[in-house]
C-alpha cells in the first residue's frame, strides 16, 4: 500500500500544529515508521507506482493532464504549462500571486478559454483547460528555460523570466495575453464584484509531447479524486478504484493539502486533515495492527517518505512526535 499526499508537511507552523491536532493516527503511524530516502517528488512517486520507467516531466505529465480531461493531443507537438495568475505591484516591482484556477467558476474558465484560443489560433497555438494547470500546445517542440509557478509564487517577476530558443517570441506573446486579459469580459465582471482578476498567463515547463511506450504495472490500483492522478493512471493503464478503497496493492493519492497550501485556504486545509484522519490514517493504522496490511509506504512531502510494517507496529512503539520534527529531520 502506498499513500502519497503532496505538501502535507509544507504548511506554516500553525498548520503543522493543526496536523498534530487533527491527525493523531498519522502521528502514531510515523512513530512506528522508519524514514526512507526518497529523491522523487510526489507526482514522480505516483508515476513510479504504475511504470517501471522514470517520469519525464516534458513527456508524461502533459499527456496525463490532457487524458484526465478527455483531450487527444497531437503527438510530437510542443507544450508549455499556462497558468492563470494574478499579479500585484508595489514600489519595488511586480509579484506573481499564484494560480487562480481554483477560484474561477467553470463558466469563467470556459469563457477565458474561448477568448484566449481565438487569439492564439492565429499562431497555431491551442490552450487546454487541464484543471489546476492549463496546457498550451504548439505545432513544434518548445525549448525554453522557465520558472515553475510554485517557485515563482510571491516572488518578484523578472524581465527575463523566459529564456532559451524563441524566448523573445514567447515573452512577447505573454505580454499580449496579459493585455487581452485586461479587456476580458470575465475580468470586467470580477472587477465589478471586487474579486481578484486574472492578470496574465504564467508560461513554464516546456517540452515535446511524445507517445508513451512503457512496461506498465497493471496490477496496481489507483484510488484518487485528483484529475491529474486519474489521467496519469489511465495513461499508464492502472486500474481505477473507488476514492477511499485502501489495501494491499493500492496507491492512494490526495492533493487537497497541496491545493489548500498553495491557495492559502485554511478552511480547506482543516477539512482535508479531518477527512484524511477518518478515512485514511485511522483505517490504515487498524489494518496494520490486525495484519490485514503488511506494509505501508507514506510519501507526505517532497523527498520525505516513511515505511511502516505490520511487524513493526506489533513489535515496536515510539512516543509520537510532532510533524514539525519530521520536517526538520529530527
Amino acid at each position: 500500500m502506498k499513500v502519497i499526499i503532496p505538501m502535507l508537511l509544507a504548511g506554516d507552523h500553525r498548520q503543522q500544529q493543526e496536523v498534530d491536532q487533527y491527525c493523531p493516527s498519522l502521528l502514531a503511524l510515523l512513530g512506528y515508521a522508519r524514514q526512507v530516502s526518497s529523491g522523487q517528488e510526489p507526482i514522480a512517486e505516483l508515476f513510479a507506482s504504475f511504470s517501471r520507467s522514470s517520469l519525464s516531466l516534458e513527456r508524461d505529465l502533459p499527456l496525463a493532464a490532457a487524458t484526465a480531461k478527455g483531450y487527444s493531443l497531437p503527438v510530437a507537438a510542443g507544450w508549455l504549462y499556462a497558468d492563470l495568475v494574478s499579479i500585484s505591484a508595489d514600489q519595488n516591482g511586480l509579484y506573481c500571486q499564484g494560480s487562480l484556477a481554483s477560484q474561477l467558476t467553470d463558466q469563467e474558465k470556459s469563457l477565458l478559454l474561448d477568448e484566449l484560443n481565438q487569439f492564439l489560433a492565429e499562431d497555431g497555438l491551442i490552450l487546454y483547460d487541464c484543471d489546476q494547470h492549463w496546457l498550451l500546445a504548439a505545432a513544434q517542440p518548445v525549448e525554453l528555460l522557465t520558472r515553475d509557478l510554485t517557485s515563482a509564487q510571491g516572488q518578484p517577476v523578472q524581465i527575463d523570466e523566459i529564456t532559451g530558443t524563441d524566448a523573445k517570441y514567447w515573452r512577447s506573446l505573454q505580454a499580449e495575453l496579459g493585455m487581452l486579459l485586461q479587456q476580458s469580459t470575465v475580468n470586467q465582471r470580477r472587477r465589478d464584484q471586487d474579486l481578484v482578476t486574472v492578470d496574465t498567463v504564467w508560461l513554464w515547463g516546456s517540452g515535446q509531447l511524445l507517445s508513451a511506450d512503457y512496461p506498465l504495472n497493471h496490477t496496481r490500483v489507483l484510488c484518487s479524486e485528483s484529475k491529474l492522478a486519474q489521467g496519469l493512471g489511465q495513461f499508464c493503464g492502472a486500474k481505477q478504484g473507488v476514492s477511499h478503497a485502501l489495501g494491499q496493492g493500492v496507491t492512494y493519492y490526495n492533493d487537497c493539502c497541496q491545493q489548500a497550501v498553495l491557495a492559502g485556504d485554511d478552511r480547506v486545509w482543516q477539512s482535508t486533515l479531518v477527512e484524511l484522519e477518518s478515512r485514511v490514517f485511522k483505517p490504515l493504522l487498524q489494518q496494520l495492527k490486525c495484519g490485514q496490511l503488511k506494509q505501508l509506504e507514506l510519501f507526505i512531502d517532497q523527498n520525505i517518505a516513511f515505511s511502516v510494517t505490520h511487524w513493526g507496529v506489533k513489535k515496536f512503539w515510539c512516543r509520537p512526535k510532532s510533524v514539525q520534527s519530521y520536517r526538520n529531520g529530527n
